[in-house]
């Protein structure tokens, strides 16, 4: 019987599953424990699982970054290897991911089955910012040479820099990012609450 190799990359599999595993299963039994188990130890290890507060860095930390890593180097396999970057159906592959991803992120984060335009949040965080940054990178990827692509990427992280390192410092509600939040996000910055009859920046 003739073997078809597989044209999926299983170290990436892996990864993806141990990240699904970390944030699915791991740390809510973790934490579960720890709320039955009062052992000085077991809580510090426990800290690993949740986000930092804003200086430093945890294992929990990794998560997000993570799937936008994960998403950002499977753009070469499958719009090389399963479709074609001259294949006009590249397109239609791109902007379909983009919407279900847009989509899921709004039932998870956004209130979407609610049915209530209140709490319906358009944008409301993680999967949008990886729908995102996937049709924007996947378009770079097929119109920019590899040095294009270089030049692109460092561009944007030195000309981010600048007003990150200039504007307020890294405070946490007073950074350049948080600027961009409230001036473009409103109220569909992570976050923001419904109180009354008004938006609330928490």
């Amino acid at each position: 019987m003739k073997v078809i190799p597989s044209q999926r990359l299983e170290s990436l599999d892996i990864l993806r599953g141990l990240d699904l595993f970390l944030l699915v299963f791991l740390q809510p039994v973790l934490m579960s424990v720890g709320q039955i188990w009062d052992n000085p130890a077991y809580h510090s290890m426990l800290t690993q699982f949740e986000h930092e507060a804003w200086e430093g860095f945890r294992l929990w930390d990794l998560i997000m970054p993570l799937f936008l890593f994960m998403t950002g180097i499977t753009i070469p396999f499958s719009l090389d290897r399963k479709i074609g970057k001259d294949s006009p159906d590249v397109y239609r592959h791109i902007i379909r991911r983009f919407l279900i991803l847009w989509i899921l992120g709004m039932i998870v984060q956004g209130n979407l089955l609610a049915f209530d335009w209140k709490v319906l949040r358009l944008y409301s965080n993680t999967l949008q910012a990886i729908a995102t940054g996937y049709l924007i990178t996947s378009l770079a990827y097929l119109h920019f040479s590899f040095k294009k692509l270089i030049g692109m990427g460092l561009s944007l992280l030195i000309i981010y820099s600048i007003p990150m390192s200039t504007w307020g410092g890294y405070e946490p509600n007073y950074n350049f990012a948080i600027y961009l939040d409230k001036m473009f996000l409103q109220n569909f910055m992570d976050g923001v609450k419904w109180q009354g009859d008004e938006w609330v920046f928490s």
